[in-house]
């Protein structure tokens, strides 16, 4: 419900987005008699944001501060948690704060999981994956702070304008390519490679994201049945149109080559704006991926060269040995 003036001047004091002597100094000379009047006082004056306001008024579950960082606008939500623009109070840069949702079931597991998400974004430092900065816990919320990429993600970006031209789309998976090298190199299987974990920038520079489904292969047995342990039986990890035939079947035989897999299903996104297997049900998906061919992206376009669609078929192979070939083609 919408709150009263009080409530809402209230809120804003707890919330410390601003000290209490401007709290008191827009209060005094403010004439609104409406919490949402009032509301939109502070945005005029650059003192709050739409977002903030929203969440002021309505007492929204999302948070307003993070230790050192204002929340400033929602960017979106998912599975695992909410993702969120905020600043850093003294130093003034802008991230991503992702924060893990505690409202589901298995939060429990989603928090381990999370947890591995913090340690293997800090292994990682390339300019083709989004630089993770911080991790803490306030009252109970997790959240991973990381670099914040002026942008969109490949999926909205086709979407809203339609497939990329062939060199675009090369060129985007080259970037992702690159940044996949560099993480298994790294030993960090990604798991989760669609057009929506990569975003674009106004450069064209291309930026991986969202290692929260990574697996860190290591020597150490220990680590890596702390990891299995993290796949209970039922629980599907990835997403269906992209997903390896192997991954679909057993989640913890995601290797490197299950990323390339679903780097090749991306391509064909990016070209036609659709993922290849991407009718009928869940299931029937998952099926596809096994047992049906890859469809021809020259029936498509006349447009799209013969190399193409063997690069293609080589990268959507079947058998996870006869894809690593084709990543040095790309």
């Amino acid at each position: 419900l919408l709150c009263t003036v009080n409530e809402f001047l209230q809120r804003l004091r707890e919330s410390h987005l601003l000290p209490d002597d401007e709290i008191q100094a827009a209060a005094s000379s403010s004439t609104s008699t409406s919490s949402t009047a009032l509301g939109d006082q502070f945005i005029a004056a650059r003192k709050l944001t739409p977002f903030q306001v929203n969440t002021l008024l309505y007492n929204a579950n999302d948070p307003l501060t993070l230790g050192e960082y204002v929340v400033q606008d929602l960017v979106g939500r998912g599975g695992m948690g909410t993702v969120y623009r905020a600043i850093h109070r003294r130093m003034k840069r802008t991230v991503a704060i992702k924060v893990l949702r505690r409202d589901i079931s298995h939060a429990d597991l989603l928090a381990k999981r999370f947890l591995r998400e913090v340690e293997v974004a800090a292994k990682l430092c390339h300019p083709n994956i989004v630089t993770a900065y911080d991790a803490s816990e306030q009252n109970g919320i997790s959240y991973l702070v990381s670099e914040f990429v002026e942008g969109q993600n490949l999926s909205d970006l086709v979407k809203e304008y339609g497939p990329l031209s062939l060199p675009l789309a090369v060129d985007v998976v080259q970037q992702a390519a690159r940044a996949l090298e560099y993480a298994h190199g790294a030993g960090v299987i990604h798991r989760d490679i669609k057009p929506s974990n990569l975003l674009i920038d106004d450069a064209g520079n291309v930026k991986l994201l969202d290692v929260g489904l990574a697996r860190i292969n290591s020597a150490d047995s220990s680590e890596v049945d702390h990891a299995a342990e993290l796949t209970t039986t039922g629980m599907i990890m990835g997403t269906v149109d992209y997903m390896s035939p192997e991954q679909a079947l057993n989640t913890r035989l995601a290797d490197e080559r299950s990323d390339v897999y679903s780097l090749g299903c991306t391509l064909y996104f990016l070209m036609t704006g659709r993922a290849p297997y991407a009718c009928g049900t869940g299931m029937e998906r998952l099926l596809a991926h096994r047992e049906q061919p890859i469809p021809s992206l020259c029936s498509l376009s006349a447009e799209i060269p013969e190399s193409i669609d063997r690069l293609l078929e080589s990268i959507l192979a079947k058998q996870p040995n006869s894809r690593m070939a084709s990543m040095k083609e790309l």
